[in-house]
């Protein structure tokens, strides 16, 4: 089993790529799954949405994991799930308050 960390300060209203299926063996006999950790660290509450992005219009949306999703002062919100390739890159964009992202990656 392989892993890959990465870790992410998103500010309000800004978007950002969390995985790209071009960084990974395009290998449908291997299994691909994600935990991403969104903590909100402010003292009021954040939204956020988890979406896969189209890869041919940045403006479109193929998929939401969560789509505007309160997450209290304080807290934190886990989302794991598997992916597949060839696909869409997973964005998370926050649309309102700052988040804290702390992501794994395994495949095998």
């Amino acid at each position: 089993m392989h892993r890959d960390f990465k870790q992410f300060n998103i500010t309000s209203g800004l978007t950002q790529e969390l995985i790209n299926f071009r960084d990974y063996n395009n290998d449908h006999k291997t299994n691909y799954y994600f935990k991403v950790v969104i903590a909100n660290n402010n003292t009021k509450d954040c939204k956020v949405s988890l979406f896969n992005q189209d890869i041919n219009d940045k403006s479109s949306v193929t998929y939401y994991y969560v789509k505007n999703v309160v997450i209290p002062a304080g807290t934190s919100l886990v989302i794991k799930d598997r992916f597949y390739l060839p696909q869409n890159p997973i964005v998370i964009k926050s649309e309102s308050g700052a988040i804290d992202i702390n992501m794994e990656i395994q495949y095998d």
